[in-house]
C-alpha cells in the first residue's frame, strides 16, 4: 500500500517558517529512491524523504546540494532558497566557509571581498560546547584568510568580522583590506575561526626535529587544497627567547623520495628544555600532495631574534 504525506510541494529540505494555507496543501506520495551521486552511492539521513508529486520526484535539496559540495541557505523574509557551490574555502575546525572571493589591488593595499557562510550545523555543534552561552541570540563570527604564492609561502592575510544570528543557515558579505599586493595568490585558507567548541586537548607529539635538535614539530593534520596540501602542525623551539623561525619541512614517502616542501616562517617564543616546555599550532602550505608522507626532515633552519 502506498504511503502518503500532506505538505508543501517545494521539493526542498530547508526550514520554512511560513504558515500553510488550504490552497497550498497538496497530496504527495513517499518515493523510495536511492541516490548515486557522481558514481558513488549515498544514503540520506532518516529525516530526509523523496516525494512523488504529479509524476515528478521532489528530492531533499540540502542533502543533494551538500553531497555536491554546495551550501544551502533559506531567507524567510524573501522566501528564497540559495544553493551555491562557490564556497570552496573551508575551515579545518568547523563547517564555516568562504566563497565568491575577489581581490582587487588599491595602491599599496588589496581589497578583499566575498561571502561568509555559517550553517545551522555549526550552531548545533556550539550548543553543546563548554565555551558557549545558552540562549545567545547573536554573536560575532571572526576568522582570518591566509594567502599563499605558488611556492606555498604566505604573502598576506586579512581579518574577517561579521555579526550572525545563532540559528539557521546564513550567507553574509564581507569586505577587508590587506597590506601589499595579493592579486597573484595561488591558494587561500580560512583559519582562526571563532566561535568554535573548546575541547580537551591532548598534548601534541613532537616527533620530528632538525639536525641540531632546536626545533621540533609534530601532531600534523593535512587537508587537500587543490594543487596544495594544507598543514596544521604543532611546533616547539628549544631555545630561550622569541624568534622569527624560518625553515623548510621536507616530506618524504616510504620509498625515500621527496614528495614536497612546506616553507615555514613563524614567530615562536622558545624555551630551554631545562626550564620547561611548550608548543603552539601553526598553519603551513605545501605545493603538491604529501598526504602519504612517512618522514619529515627540517632543513635550512634560521632563527632571527625578536624583542620581547
Amino acid at each position: 500500500m502506498k504511503k502518503y504525506v500532506i505538505g508543501f510541494a517545494v521539493g526542498a529540505s530547508v526550514t520554512l517558517g511560513t504558515a500553510a494555507y488550504a490552497s497550498d496543501i497538496v497530496q504527495t506520495f513517499l518515493f523510495p529512491a536511492q541516490f548515486v551521486i557522481n558514481g558513488e552511492s549515498r544514503t540520506p539521513a532518516p529525516d530526509y524523504a523523496v516525494l512523488n508529486y504529479n509524476g515528478h520526484a521532489y528530492v531533499p535539496i540540502r542533502f543533494v546540494a551538500e553531497q555536491l559540495g554546495a551550501v544551502v541557505a533559506y531567507d524567510d523574509a524573501s522566501q528564497t532558497i540559495t544553493v551555491d557551490n562557490r564556497f570552496a574555502v573551508r575551515d579545518m575546525e568547523s563547517s564555516i566557509r568562504v566563497g565568491q572571493l575577489q581581490v582587487n589591488r588599491q595602491g599599496q593595499q588589496t581589497k578583499v571581498t566575498g561571502q561568509l557562510f555559517v550553517g545551522q550545523s555549526h550552531w548545533d555543534m556550539m550548543a553543546n560546547a563548554r565555551n558557549w552561552v545558552p540562549d545567545l541570540k547573536e554573536t560575532e563570527v571572526t576568522a582570518r584568510l591566509y594567502f599563499y604564492n605558488e611556492r606555498g609561502e604566505r604573502i598576506g592575510e586579512v581579518a574577517l568580522e561579521q555579526q550572525f544570528a545563532t540559528h539557521g543557515d546564513q550567507i553574509k558579505p564581507f569586505e577587508a583590506i590587506a597590506d601589499g599586493d595579493l592579486t597573484s595568490y595561488a591558494a587561500v585558507t580560512l583559519s582562526e575561526v571563532s566561535p568554535i567548541p573548546f575541547g580537551l586537548m591532548a598534548p601534541p607529539t613532537l616527533n620530528f626535529t632538525d639536525a641540531d635538535n632546536r626545533l621540533a614539530v609534530g601532531s600534523l593534520r593535512l587537508a587537500s587544497e587543490g594543487q596544495f596540501t594544507r598543514i596544521k602542525a604543532w611546533a616547539s623551539l628549544k631555545v630561550d627567547g622569541r624568534y622569527r623561525v624560518s625553515a623548510n619541512l621536507d616530506f618524504y614517502g616510504a620509498d625515500g623520495k621527496l614528495l614536497g616542501t612546506a616553507p615555514m616562517s613563524v614567530e615562536i617564543h622558545g624555551m630551554d628544555p631545562a626550564k620547561g616546555s611548550g608548543a603552539s599550532a601553526y598553519e603551513l602550505m605545501c605545493k603538491g600532495d604529501v598526504s602519504a608522507y612517512k618522514d619529515i626532515r627540517i632543513t635550512d633552519l634560521k632563527l632571527e631574534p625578536l624583542e620581547d
